[in-house]
């Protein structure tokens, strides 16, 4: 039988790859070359959790995304976050001149470690869970409809979201509620509110608009009902595994559900004449 010449190396990085991720994200559950679950097909060079986050790290001599891409689907069916990385030598990250391999890696949402002929390790690209990342190709699809200052708006909010999902959906949620006060405003510029109308919460401006602006109210409806559904989502702190899967689920539904919101809101903007102000 023909030795592994690669052994040594992939040792190695592992062996640097776990005390970087000892020493950034601790070691509590680890498990060497062990199942994260039955539900899941596959082994990782090594498993370990941090809070309700199941951190999964397959270690290779090269920037090769295909064993990670095919877990994806179990990884995305299971009821507990699960964050993919690869761990490998620095010097395959710089023999990949055009980073195409860790452009494909982020697009896929998997983390990218890589370690230096030193040992020491440097983290490429982020680790999430799966579940909560959003592509560059979904993101752009969603928000092709908007006007420019409302994509940065939703893009910094992204930005967000893809290491605080809570925090990101609140931030799509004040997007939402801008556009309200712009509407609000501009119903008051035309004499359609009155000055009282626009104290209070956002829900309760939008009660005001449902009886000024009757034309509207699909989009109006559209809005408070987001607000119902969505803005405790981000404040309730999961107590367990699953309830974190189901935050983040909760969370990336309603950020997409902001975005189709402001477009609906600003349409209606728009047919009112109405001037967008952004906090």
């Amino acid at each position: 039988m023909t030795a592994d010449a690669n052994a040594p190396k992939r040792e190695r990085v592992q062996k640097a790859a776990l005390r970087f991720c000892k020493t950034h994200y601790g070691s509590k559950g680890l498990k060497i070359g062990e199942q994260i679950h039955a539900k899941i097909s596959w082994r990782p060079s090594f498993h370990f959790r941090k809070g309700p986050i199941i951190f999964g790290v397959e270690v290779s001599e090269v920037i090769d995304s295909t064993i990670l891409r095919l877990v994806s689907s179990d990884i995305l069916n299971f009821t507990k976050p699960v964050a993919l990385c690869l761990a490998c030598p620095l010097e395959a990250l710089q023999s990949d001149a055009e980073r195409s391999k860790v452009k494909e890696l982020r697009r896929i949402g998997i983390g990218l470690i890589t370690i230096d002929n030193d040992g020491d390790g440097e983290l490429q690209a982020a680790c999430i869970p799966l579940a909560q990342h959003i592509s560059e190709e979904l993101l752009s699809d969603r928000l092709r409809e908007l006007s420019a200052k409302l994509k940065i708006a939703f893009r910094a909010a992204h930005e967000t979201f893809s290491v605080t999902p809570g925090q990101g959906l609140q931030e799509a949620g004040q997007i939402v509620e801008a556009i309200v006060d712009s509407m609000a405003a501009g119903a008051r510029k035309k004499g359609k509110l009155s000055a009282g109308a626009m104290s209070g919460a956002a829900a309760d401006r939008i009660d005001a608009l449902w009886e000024a602006l009757k034309p509207q109210r699909a989009a109006l409806g559209g809005a408070r009902a987001f607000l119902k559904t969505y803005r405790n989502i981000a404040s309730h702190p999961a107590r367990s595994a699953k309830e974190a899967m189901k935050k983040i689920n909760g969370c990336r539904d309603g950020f997409f559900r902001a975005i189709e919101v402001a477009k609906d809101l600003s349409r209606a903007m728009s047919a009112l004449g109405y001037h967008l102000k952004l906090h």
